[in-house]
């Protein structure tokens, strides 16, 4: 923990068609955003130390696999944008270093996603207007770090 806060690495899918942008909603947090995951620990006695860490590469399209109805034959071997030490609250009010690293991936229009989705296609610009709502301010900011499409 850097600076007696909890730490969370989280794996970003910046899904593109065009000049837009994937957004979907989190019933958790009752607003759109974009599609992410924590990465994935977990115990496997044949490695030293005993604890094994999912790769970011196959965090993100796991994420973006949760969307998206087929694989995706390029995903980028590097993130986009990382973003570190990022502090922020959640929803229980706990504030944590979020570590956040963003693949963007293009998809061509017509690309199936899951049925029944809550989803939108919004531009940079839709989703940086603070008068457009609910969009989570962490999609905002990463799109803000990351620049325009």
């Amino acid at each position: 923990m850097a600076k007696g806060l909890p730490e969370v690495e989280v794996a970003v899918a910046l899904i593109t068609c065009d000049k837009k942008i994937l957004a979907v909603y989190n019933p958790a947090w009752a607003a759109f955003t974009l599609p992410m995951t924590k990465r994935r620990q977990w115990k496997d006695p044949n490695i030293k130390g005993g604890v094994r860490v999912e790769d970011w590469r196959h965090a993100a399209a796991r994420a973006a696999g949760e969307f998206l109805l087929q694989t995706i034959a390029s995903f980028p071997d590097e993130p986009a944008l990382e973003v570190d030490a990022f502090r922020q609250g959640d929803r229980e009010g706990v504030v944590k270093l979020y570590h956040y690293k963003l693949y963007r991936v293009a998809v061509t229009e017509g690309t199936p996603l899951v049925p029944g989705l809550r989803s939108e296609w919004l531009t940079w610009v839709d989703l940086q207007n603070p008068n457009r709502e609910p969009i989570s301010p962490t999609a905002r900011e990463l799109l803000k770090r990351h620049g325009p499409i």
